[in-house]
């Protein structure tokens, strides 16, 4: 029980109550202490928690209610006044990591303590507190609190789960990925018999380093097709490429990437081995010699086999520790770059390319989601995270970049950046410009405070005064096709980023806003506006839902405009019974509305949003929900709607992608992930 692992004598203290709590601040922690404490004697033993575990547990909705009441009520006074709430509203923000300044908590704070109390009298007393909480159905009942985590029995975690991969489900949906899985096996059993029976008279040591040797010859040549990105493009527009996974050719390429290293390891084990016998059948040569010199005279080169094998195995590995998740750096700053479009570059909503600019590495290439629409013919958008070396030199070499030294600079105020020409040279693009623009921006939103084209004009300033126009070259490789290509014709496309993997998403939705902004039209009489669905996309695509999970309300910045003008465009649709695209807004970092440490903080967004019809942080219609998504109940509401086929696109990490390929097959949706 987590209550032993924090107890001194049996008894908590104030300070190892907090800690146990894992809570940011302190109030909440302090609240619950002094509401637990019944006896008041400083401390909390087992009978005192038992007790209060029981009404927060197994309560009723009252007594869940009453302690929540109490939380409230700092000075137990028996009432809340408004600085009573104010100081709960405030750390409701800290414990979601949230930035609000004060006068934010204070019109909060106006509007929850308006709601509540309803007699104007200045106080909230315990029935106008439980009248205002019951306006929201089921609340009460889900009210939970991070105390009652100690009644949870762990459960046992499975190493490795492979029934999911030998249901029926998962192989009727990745037919094509279990066959080509089954070639590669065959083809391995093949070359390692070959290579086997060629050897037979050897000992076995070296029978095991030629099988893994033969192998290697094989899996070098495979890894390095896996990624000729050309040929994947050309192959993607035929018919044999709808029917093989070319969306997973970079994840093949990973899985390759094992076998060499697994496949390299016994094979040097196996070469070991050999020495060791060889060394033993001759005095002349020692285990040594043989590992490190060319005396042996084995390897078609006057014995450079082992020499040349130990200096690969060294490169290998040197490759493969750098390229381990852990070592790349984790930090969330975005550089975006706005690049003049070459007039023969053009690709398609979700396509990415291979980025290298001389001035950060003449020899790099780096792969980048295009951001912007196709039909903006004028520049490319590419949002870059600070997460390796290169990202990192690259927001660097921004950051301190001075455009007044040794280069030309132009600036327009009206716009963020300025485009500069470019040059075409065959699939290389040659051209120049960039943007620095963090993501360190205060939030934008409507409501009590000025209105949104007030706040997005100071913000606007705020980021220009962050923005450079840089006159140096990049190369462009691409572009080349992802699984997101085929959003815009799904009947019911499903686009889920989380964090900058919303850059392929922002691809797909500005070319929507694109197209019903061109095909909208206008009554000259009545001014009704509608839209024109002539349109190959309008006529393909039903339905989108677009989720957006992020991390914090600052992440939101990057793509808020876009969706703020798709909102715009469908509004101004009278003739569309539903919103072609719907938006499900996530931030992890703040507390759910059904925990307590939250619920006073999310009733008051709720009215605040009820009160505008804007989300308080975005300024977005759409209200933006604390915690992570329930992709089961999220999935099935979508999957109701019957808009036709449905396909989920994703792009994000790997443990969300596990939970949503699941939820996913559970529904029998297609499912394709962004792989890079």
């Amino acid at each position: 029980m987590e209550f032993d692992k924090f107890a001194d004598n049996g008894k908590l203290s104030a300070e190892n109550f907090e800690k146990s709590l894992a809570l940011n601040k302190s109030f909440f922690a302090t609240r619950f202490f002094a509401l637990f404490d019944v006896d008041e004697n400083g401390n909390v033993d087992i009978i005192e928690l038992i007790e209060g575990l029981q009404i927060l547990k197994n309560g009723t909705p009252t007594q869940k209610l009453m302690f929540l009441f109490n939380v409230f009520d700092t000075d137990g006074s028996g009432s809340i006044c408004k600085v009573d709430l104010k100081t709960v509203l405030q750390s409701c923000t800290e414990e979601s990591s949230l930035h609000l300044s004060d006068e934010d908590v204070d019109e909060l704070t106006t509007v929850l303590f308006e709601e509540a109390d309803i007699d104007n009298s200045g106080q909230i007393l315990f029935d106008d507190f439980q009248t205002a909480l019951e306006k929201h159905p089921g609340l009460i009942n889900n009210l939970t609190f991070s105390v009652t985590q100690w009644c949870n029995i762990p459960k046992k975690r499975r190493l490795l789960q492979f029934s999911h991969y030998w249901s029926m489900v998962y192989l009727r949906r990745n037919t094509s990925k279990v066959v080509l899985v089954l070639v590669y096996i065959a083809i391995s059993i093949a070359l390692g018999g070959y290579a086997a029976l060629k050897n037979i008279d050897s000992n076995r040591f070296l029978i095991t380093a030629k099988i893994c040797g033969k192998n290697l010859n094989f899996n070098c040549t495979l890894v390095l097709v896996l990624m000729l990105r050309q040929t994947i493009n050309l192959v993607r527009s035929t018919a044999i490429g709808r029917r093989l996974p070319l969306d997973k050719h970079v994840l093949f390429h990973k899985y390759v990437v094992i076998m060499i290293v697994l496949y390299t390891t016994v094979h040097t084990i196996g070469q070991v081995g050999n020495a060791y016998v060889v060394s033993s059948l001759s005095t002349e040569l020692p285990v040594g010699t043989i590992l490190l010199t060319d005396e042996s005279q084995y390897g078609l080169l006057n014995g450079s086999a082992y020499i040349t094998g130990w200096a690969a195995a060294f490169i290998l590995m040197t490759i493969v520790i750098f390229s381990l998740p852990c070592i790349r750096s984790r930090l969330y700053e975005v550089t975006h770059l706005e690049i003049s479009r070459p007039k023969t570059f053009d690709f398609k909503p979700g396509d990415y390319l291979y980025l290298q600019i001389p001035e950060i590495s003449p020899y790099e290439f780096h792969p980048f989601t295009i951001s912007s629409a196709p039909e903006m013919k004028d520049v490319l958008w590419l949002h870059i995270r600070k997460r390796g070396n290169w990202t990192n030199a690259l927001y660097k070499f921004i950051s301190k970049y001075d455009p007044d030294v040794g280069h030309r600079r132009s600036f327009s105020w009206l716009k963020m950046i300025k485009s500069i020409t470019g040059r075409t040279r065959s699939n290389i693009t040659e051209t120049a410009k960039g943007s620095d623009e963090p993501a360190k921006n205060q939030r934008q939103r409507r409501g009590g405070l000025p209105n949104i084209d007030e706040v997005g004009l100071v913000k606007q300033r705020r980021i220009q005064m962050k923005s450079k126009n840089i006159q140096i070259r990049c190369f462009l490789d691409g572009p080349f096709g992802s699984p997101s290509r085929e959003a815009l014709n799904t009947d019911h496309s499903i686009l889920i980023a989380a964090g900058i993997g919303v850059t392929p998403m922002a691809s797909i939705i500005q070319s929507l806003v694109h197209t019903l902004r061109e095909r909208k039209q206008k009554c000259p009489n009545c001014s009704h506006c509608y839209y024109n669905d002539t349109t190959e996309t309008l006529q393909r695509v039903k339905k989108v839902d677009f989720i957006w999970v992020n991390r914090d309300q600052r992440c939101f910045e990057w793509f808020t405009h876009v969706l703020k003008e798709l909102e715009t465009e469908q509004a101004l649709l009278s003739s569309m019974e539903d919103n072609l695209v719907d938006l499900h807004l996530f931030m992890t970092s703040a507390v759910k509305k059904s925990n307590m440490e939250g619920v006073g903080l999310h009733l008051a967004l709720d009215l605040a949003h009820r009160r505008d019809s804007k989300d308080f942080f975005t300024g977005l219609e759409a209200r933006t929900q604390p915690g992570r998504p329930d992709w089961d109940k999220l999935l099935s509401e979508i999957v109701s709607k019957r808009k036709g086929k449905k396909k989920v696109f994703f792009c994000g990490p790997k443990p969300m992608s596990e939970n949503v390929k699941q939820v996913c097959e559970k529904y029998l949706i297609p499912f394709a992930k962004e792989n890079f």
